[in-house]
């Protein structure tokens, strides 16, 4: 199962407006690393596992038994991660290639869902 996704894909499934994510983070209805975070990135991240194991919160088509490599498309569609993002953390170095993702003989890139988790729940975002 895809842990961790973007705020953006969350918001998207839950309709919930960027208001409504920030009033649960501001008034600490949401506790940051556990049910959120900042990532290296920038961007914010949902802990999906924590919300699918304390919450109501259920969305048809991620599974417990999902793949662990899934084509880049895919990705796209789970995570709510953009293909500029994509790019950028693989030109910049914070993912790796045969850690993150891969690209394979026939040319097709595959995201590894569990180092993305790990990425997602490690990674800390530094103020520049």
């Amino acid at each position: 199962m895809l842990k961790w996704i973007r705020a953006t894909k969350y918001r998207q499934l839950f309709n919930i407006s960027v208001n409504e994510f920030n009033q649960r983070r501001s008034k600490g209805e949401w506790l940051a690393e556990r049910e959120y975070r900042k990532a290296a990135d920038g961007n914010f991240w949902v802990n999906l596992a924590y919300l699918y194991e304390f919450t109501d919160h259920k969305i048809q088509g991620l599974d417990q038994d999902m793949l662990q490599w899934v084509k880049l498309n895919k990705y796209y569609d789970l995570s709510g991660d953009t293909a500029n993002a994509f790019y950028h953390k693989k030109s910049k170095g914070i993912w790796k290639e045969g850690c993150e993702y891969r690209k394979a003989a026939d040319g097709v890139i595959w995201i590894n869902l569990k180092e993305v988790n790990n990425f997602a729940a490690k990674s800390i975002y530094k103020y520049r």
